[in-house]
């Protein structure tokens, strides 16, 4: 008999429930979105959309897990700090749920 699993263990494992769990935070869109078009750190993410840094850091962190962002580059300080430049891969997100399991239409940056 096969194992059946749970919507919790479901949840936990479904890349779509993780990416809309992610989206349902509007800290995590102000912060997808405001590095459409040009890479920013997580300081300057923090001061332009008034969002405590530490949180845009845990969000960062996630929306880099899930795929929807990546480091542009790093920047080594004098003082040997790395400092982290972070864009997004999409420009826009449309969400279908017309059943229990959504569907997401990502579109990619333009890099003309």
């Amino acid at each position: 008999m096969a194992n059946k699993f749970s919507l919790t263990q479901v949840k936990k494992y479904n890349v779509n429930h993780k990416i809309l769990e992610s989206l349902a935070s509007l800290e995590s869109r102000l912060i997808l979105f405001s590095i459409v078009k040009n890479s920013k750190t997580a300081e300057d993410i923090a001061k332009k959309e008034n969002i405590p840094q530490s949180t845009v850091y845990s969000k960062l962190h996630e929306l880099e897990d899930l795929g929807l962002i990546y480091v542009e580059k790093t920047i080594k300080s004098g003082a040997g700090r790395l400092t982290k430049f972070y864009q997004s891969r999409v420009s826009s997100i449309t969400m279908n749920l017309n059943s229990v399991e959504p569907h997401f239409i990502l579109t990619p940056v333009s890099t003309s």
